[in-house]
């Protein structure tokens, strides 16, 4: 359990939970804050992950400030799950050799020291066989947000192997599809989701083999992705995750593809842009002078 405190500022807010349990006590569908009060409610991790981002929404547009507190005796726990972990800093930024553009730049790695705030990837499991190996599947900007994702493995029968994904019911369901193939692997099934969801999942081989898979699976919930996300602004403008390397926790490694600002905000060569990582609400910066 944790408290949660909101203070709502010169006019009323509401943040709503759609999934909650309505009957339990410890979770409310609907948390109102009249202007210039406070509201102080016990709630589980689970809820807080669900309402984070409109919390966040709310405080970054000066409606209201939050807090988070331990609900009960166990400061431990609270400790090891609080989204508030230690501000991320950037340490370095490379692009190959090459200097940084107002153009925009691809494959540009920024090094720093705890950029998850001690988030982890949402991540789910595919499992051909025995034989066949199997699959992770991570989503590649951490955050709760990971959580509304599921991945399923079914077999049309024909059609040949596709990846698709759709939004039901608030999640994003990603359907491997066999289509009637006696020949796909988990190599095969990777190339798919590589080129199909690139920049939205990052996928490992387990076991790396090339057995054909013979058995489909059930649908499998991501979990993981405590925390508010990990994101990238350039001169003010989204950059793209392309992938992110926590094999050296917490010193990380983050791929992004930065946008091409020369028009909006209007940066040009000389100028200094400001990159901008956001987790878990902390900000980490680091001035970059264009060429």
């Amino acid at each position: 359990m944790l408290k949660l405190s909101i203070t709502a500022f010169d006019s009323p807010v509401t943040v709503q939970d759609p999934k909650a349990v309505t009957q339990s006590n410890d979770q409310q569908a609907v948390i109102s804050v009249d202007a210039g009060d406070t509201k102080t409610i016990l709630m589980q991790w689970n809820q807080l992950e669900r309402i984070q981002a409109q919390l966040t929404s709310l405080a970054d547009l000066d409606l209201c400030t939050f807090s988070i507190e331990p609900g009960g005796t166990d400061v431990a726990e609270f400790a090891e799950q609080n989204q508030n972990a230690d501000a991320p800093s950037i340490d370095g930024v490379e692009n190959g050799g090459a200097a940084i553009t107002a153009g925009g730049n691809a494959d540009v790695d920024v090094f720093g020291t705890n950029l998850m705030g001690g988030q982890v990837m949402a991540s789910a499991s595919v499992d051909g066989d025995t034989s066949a190996g199997s699959l992770t599947l991570e989503v590649l900007n951490p955050g709760y947000d990971g959580n509304l994702y599921d991945v399923t493995v079914v077999d049309s029968g024909s059609g040949g192997l596709a990846v698709t994904s759709s939004v039901v019911d608030g999640r994003t369901v990603i359907e491997i599809d066999l289509g009637g193939s006696a020949a796909e692997t988990c190599a095969t099934v990777k190339a798919a989701l590589d080129t199909a969801l690139a920049g939205v999942v990052q996928t490992t081989e387990v076991g790396v083999n090339t057995t054909p898979i013979t058995t489909v699976q059930a649908v499998t919930a991501f979990t993981g992705g405590i925390g508010t996300g990990l994101s990238f602004l350039f001169g003010g403008v989204a950059c793209i995750v392309q992938a992110i390397d926590i094999s050296a926790d917490p010193l990380h490694k983050v791929t992004i593809t930065t946008p091409d600002v020369t028009s909006t905000p209007g940066l040009a060569a000389g100028d200094t842009a400001v990159l901008k990582a956001r987790s878990n609400d902390k900000v980490a910066t680091a001035n970059l002078t264009l060429v």
